[in-house]
């Protein structure tokens, strides 16, 4: 999508975008930029705030990356989402490089004890481990992304972004596919502002600024109806758009406030990055991608009033993958100044299917589900799903929603690979996708749903 070098987003048409409605939030004056405008529509005015305030000299080319004196120098890297399922293996391949001096990891917790204990019990959760050195070269940092300025004081806040980092990578963020818009804008759009201004703040103006390498998602890929969305009076995603939703929609203003910056100059590289569950020693998927798996595949199901009767393979990558490729490109970057692209496609699919704990545990629950368009994903979910929290961890995150109208142009956007964005090294290893044709994906989809509702007719046949 094209910037106009004004600052302004041709996405947002004027008149409504000259004044934003409701309250400023604490962040909003924190940052300089309203929060509020975001969601009502008006990025272009909020971005041009928010850079107004962070880069008075935005098309200076000099924020650019540039090499160290030393190729091989260690780095000081500050690292969001370390607790988190991609962050953690991320933190761990870092360390295991070798040239991480140090690495401050901003963890949500009340102090820095907390803090360490949090990594410790995510690591190990994880199946991951660090040696006595590598942890020692870990400094952890407690506060909340959610709230302003990571939820330190001004004066903390300045004097942990004057630590001089080489980098920071911005993998935090809320996961989650019926959440609302407060909720996850405050993480997934308003703390990736606090991420820029604490860059900004790591090394100022004239000064050599750190690069951000942020863990976007390839929901940001639906960006043309996002667009469409933004320009609506709310700025809110409808409520059933198939696979569009409220967490596609923070990323996507992510990935394009990232843009903004990227394209006058400042550091920063967005990782397009597909659905990830870990590979275990059988080269079968142990682990998923998050704690709401199974509220993604309910939602699926009363969104869609369409339900699963079998296994349905879907191609993930897997974690170990994703990080040391981040980590090959990123030290590069670091090392020469050299950054080709600012939108990378990371991809390394194998192929997964529903079983254990998913299937038994999603049948018996519709099986008791009523489906009327009327009942609300949030509600229901509470309904059918609050005495088997316990089960989430051990579920699949199903990346499906209607087959009706959306979905085979919306699998087709989400799970295209183009060529000229995948990332290449000598030391990767790529696996071949099973479903590398759209309409072999969608026919074995077919195979294997039902729709309980008489609105929708009979089973799908062959």
């Amino acid at each position: 999508m094209a910037v106009e070098e004004s600052g302004h987003f041709p996405l947002c048409g004027g008149g409504a975008a000259d004044s934003a409605t409701g309250g400023e939030s604490r962040r909003s004056r924190e940052n300089g930029c309203c929060l509020r405008a975001i969601q009502d529509s008006q990025l272009a005015k909020a971005l041009f705030h928010l850079t107004g305030r962070l880069a008075p000299c935005p098309q200076d080319s000099s924020l650019a990356p540039r090499p160290l004196d030393d190729a091989k120098s260690h780095y000081r890297v500050f690292v969001t989402g370390a607790t988190g399922f991609l962050g953690s293996h991320q933190l761990v391949s870092l360390l295991k490089t070798g040239r991480i001096e140090e690495v401050c990891c901003f963890v949500r917790a009340r102090d820095g004890h907390t803090a360490l204990q949090r990594l410790q019990a995510a690591l190990s959760s994880h199946g991951l481990s660090l040696s006595a050195d590598q942890w020692a070269r870990v400094k952890p940092v407690s506060g909340d992304l959610s709230r302003p300025s990571f939820g330190l004081d001004g004066d903390a806040f300045a004097t942990l972004a004057a630590g001089r980092f080489h980098a920071l990578y911005h993998f935090a963020a809320i996961d989650n596919f019926f959440l609302g818009w407060d909720e996850l804008a405050a993480v997934n759009v308003g703390g990736l502002m606090d991420v820029i201004r604490f860059a900004w703040g790591s090394g100022g103006a004239g000064g050599r600024l750190p690069v951000v390498f942020y863990a976007g998602s390839c929901a940001a890929r639906l960006h043309d109806v996002y667009r469409a969305v933004a320009d609506e009076a709310d700025g809110r995603p409808p409520r059933r758009l198939g696979l569009y939703n409220n967490y596609g929609y923070t990323k996507w203003l992510g990935r394009e406030l990232l843009r903004w910056f990227a394209r006058r100059g400042f550091p920063a590289v967005h990782y397009d990055i597909g659905y990830v569950a870990r590979v275990g020693a059988d080269d079968t998927f142990t682990s998923l991608t998050n704690g709401d798996s199974l509220e993604a595949l309910l939602k699926f199901t009363l969104d869609s009033e369409v339900m699963l009767l079998d296994d349905l393979p879907l191609d993930l990558t897997c974690p170990d993958y994703l990080a040391h490729a981040i980590t090959l490109h990123s030290m590069d970057v670091l090392a020469t100044g050299r950054q080709s692209a600012f939108d990378l496609q990371m991809r390394n699919p194998h192929t997964i299917s529903l079983h254990g704990d998913v299937l038994p545990v999603y049948r018996d629950l519709c099986g008791n589900l009523t489906f009327e368009r009327s009942v609300g994903v949030r509600e229901a979910l509470h309904r059918h799903y609050a005495n088997t929290k316990e089960l989430v961890g051990s579920t699949l995150e199903l990346f499906l929603d209607t087959i009706t109208e959306h979905l085979p142009k919306q699998v087709e956007v989400l799970f295209a690979v183009d060529p000229s964005r995948v990332y290449r090294h000598p030391q990767l290893n790529c696996y071949k996708p099973q479903f590398s044709d759209l309409r072999a994906f969608l026919h074995h989809l077919k195979t294997r749903v039902q729709f309980p509702s008489s609105h929708w007719g009979p089973a799908v046949a062959n």
